[in-house]
């Protein structure tokens, strides 16, 4: 077990905070909840996987969102897990952004966009080595 606290800034109202484990939400604290204790609880692992805290805001009109990276957590010698399902997700993920991404100047672009397509390419790579799921 993990014992999860985070620390949080934002200029906007959140209204929860959530841990996402192996892609699925595994449970949802409430902002008041959460600013009573600082923490989120405990993640449970019985094999190796992954987390993330996502902090969900109070913006009415939108589904506006900050999260962590992914934490991996290995068990045992077994070898590393790769869910292709968790890849799949983030591979989704940086594809949906960089739809989202809209500029004027070209360059400009460009150069956001680099990133975009290295963390794509870094997730289908994922996607393919995949050995669970």
């Amino acid at each position: 077990d993990l014992y999860v606290n985070a620390l949080l800034d934002s200029r906007d109202p959140i209204s929860s905070l959530e841990i996402i484990q192996n892609g699925r939400v595994t449970r949802a604290v409430s902002y008041s909840e959460w600013k009573r204790s600082g923490s989120l609880g405990t993640v449970r692992f019985n094999d190796s996987g992954w987390f993330l805290i996502r902090a969900i805001a109070d913006v009415p009109g939108t589904f506006r969102f900050a999260s962590t990276g992914p934490f991996y957590v290995e068990i045992g010698p077994a070898p590393r897990r790769v869910s292709k399902a968790s890849a799949q997700f983030f591979l989704d993920w940086v594809r949906e952004r960089v739809k989202q991404v809209r500029l004027d100047d070209p360059h400009q672009k460009d150069e956001v966009l680099q990133h975009h397509r290295a963390a794509e390419r870094f997730w289908q790579e994922k996607v393919t080595e995949a050995n669970a799921d």
